[in-house]
């Protein structure tokens, strides 16, 4: 095991091996720390207890109670990783800056450091980084904060302070260079490398976002990403690695903006949610952050110390590895979604390669070369012009490469666009008259601050009920103190509605087939209805 150096003075005290550095300083703002691997280095961050008051977001950050200096617990600690130090400091949580912000109480916290000084041999890690873990620990709720509501914890929180070097102090750093890895939220999320000049694209559809990307947004970022990021420089493929090996109790996600000049970071915040739950309700779980592993990497490149961060997550779990080999494979879906064509294949194809270093046995072609849902290719052997040679040639291709081919079907999916559903009419499953089975879809209608107000309900393509409600919430007013004119209030709430329930049937008889439905409507303003019929006259003067 690597030997820990203590040193320490009135206003900090910093911690180091031959490898790698870590430091807790006291600033007028409070208490934040630094961490570096040789010359990479992150400097002057800290964490923060996010609050909600209002849907704005208020972080509370770690300082010392009044005349105190830095003091710390320092122990040897075993688990299932590793074995290292573990630093605890009793610390205040408090807000930030007063101006304009609601007055919170001291929120007393543990502040959590761990260094892994040795890794267990059987866990067979791919790398060999320096590793340190972040994490918050409430050490108990007084009465005047329990009713306060907890947004979640920031194991990293920078805000216009903090520095990112991931070059040698002597050589300048160009923020145009450095690469944010974005995790998708689940597995039709897409993942992104997005660069200087890239946003992460939220979907443009309101279903895309809502079945396909964290709900959580009342923290945003130019640059987001679901449980962890590797944040790299393109020229020396340095890295900063993040990665919340926990997800028991609380979903987790890093957010960031470009760097600012002098790599100045302007918001970097890795934090867990805790989805605004008032503070006397919070259960042990939910009484300390997720675990924030944070590693400074030259080599091996980034994504192996993601495996290994995600090797601690499993650990965590208590997931055993299956006795048999587990095929491990590249697939084009988590990528290019259905935009996938040949050439996205064959490109990927030469790099695997080219890199035998990689564990893959598989290369699957997922979603985007059918021509339709429900048109597999299986006996016509008909794919999209993005696959001008056939799946038969690009499967021959992965085999030749000695690699295994896979492909994705949805075998019980089918649309009525498809040569499927035209042809073999009877694959359909029907109801007792023949028709095709019910297909239901239910359409969610939302105002522009995202409340309901409409439902449809389709039914085998006929729409069979509708329920819209309004809600008008209106309390504004114009003063002009130089003029007697002009100065007007409204203030009131109505909640106007309207409904609708339609009743089909149809009728068949040989040679003859009806339509037969009753309509019921009904709407109402639900409040007061002002007759304007009297100023007709002088609105069409105004034509």
């Amino acid at each position: 095991m690597e030997t820990l150096n203590i040193e320490t003075l009135s206003d900090q005290i910093r911690f180091y091996t031959s490898r790698f550095s870590f430091v807790i300083a006291k600033q007028d703002r409070g208490l934040f720390f630094s961490h570096s691997n040789g010359e990479l280095s992150l400097n002057s961050c800290t964490s923060a207890v996010l609050i909600n008051i209002g849907n704005k977001i208020i972080p509370c950050t770690p300082v010392l109670p009044e005349k105190q200096d830095i003091s710390f617990f320092l122990e040897d600690f075993n688990d299932q990783f590793g074995s290292g130090k573990k630093i605890k400091l009793k610390c205040l949580f408090r807000v930030l800056s007063r101006k304009n912000n609601p007055i919170i109480p001291d929120i007393p916290a543990t502040w959590i450091f761990h260094f892994y000084l040795e890794h267990r041999t059987e866990i067979n890690l791919i790398s060999n980084p320096s590793f340190l873990s972040v994490q918050i620990i409430l050490d108990f709720i007084p009465t005047d904060i329990e009713n306060f509501q907890l947004f979640g914890y920031a194991p990293l929180y920078c805000k216009n302070h903090g520095v990112l070097r991931l070059k040698t102090p002597y050589s300048k750093q160009i923020a145009e260079n450095i690469t944010f890895y974005s995790n998708g939220w689940q597995s039709w999320s897409n993942s992104y490398l997005l660069t200087y000049f890239d946003k992460w694209p939220s979907s443009p559809v309101k279903m895309g976002r809502i079945n396909m990307e964290n709900q959580n947004q009342e923290l945003s970022g130019r640059y987001q990403s679901e449980w962890h990021t590797a944040i790299s420089e393109v020229t020396t493929e340095a890295s900063l690695v993040l990665g919340f090996v926990t997800l028991k109790d609380q979903f987790s996600r890093i957010l960031m903006n470009r760097l600012e000049e002098r790599d100045q970071i302007s918001w970097l915040c890795a934090y867990s949610q805790t989805d605004s739950i008032p503070m006397k309700k919070l259960n042990k779980g939910l009484r300390k952050s997720e675990m924030l592993m944070i590693s400074l990497v030259s080599k091996p490149e980034a994504y192996e110390v993601l495996t290994d961060i995600c090797r601690f997550g499993g650990i965590l779990a208590k997931k055993t590895p299956s006795p048999e080999k587990i095929l491990t494979g590249w697939c084009s879906w988590y990528y290019y979604y259905t935009k996938v064509c040949e050439n996205d294949i064959i490109s990927n194809l030469e790099f695997f390669k080219n890199h035998p270093d990689l564990p893959l046995d598989l290369v699957q072609l997922d979603d985007g070369y059918q021509t339709a849902i429900g048109d597999w290719g299986t006996s016509t052997e008909k794919f999209n012009s993005k696959f001008p040679h056939g799946l038969k040639w690009l499967v021959d291709k992965i085999h030749i490469a000695k690699f295994l081919a896979g492909i994705w079907v949805a075998p019980f999916f089918i649309t009525r666009k498809s040569e499927s559903f035209a042809q073999h009419s009877e694959w359909i499953l029907n109801n007792d008259k023949g028709q095709n089975i019910i297909e239901t879809i239910d359409t969610f209608t939302y105002d522009h601050v995202g409340r309901l107000i409409s439902q449809t309900n389709n039914i085998s393509n006929t729409v069979s009920r509708r329920l819209v409600k309004n809600n008008y919430d209106v309390n504004s007013s114009t003063e002009n103190p130089s003029m007697s004119t002009w100065r007007r209030s409204m203030v009131y709430n109505v909640k106007p509605y309207r409904g609708a329930l339609y009743i089909q049937d149809k009728l068949e008889y040989e040679g003859f087939i009806a339509n037969a439905g009753i309509r019921a409507e009904i709407s109402s303003a639900n409040s007061d209805i002002y007759a304007l019929e009297i100023y007709d006259d002088y609105f069409s003067q105004a034509l």
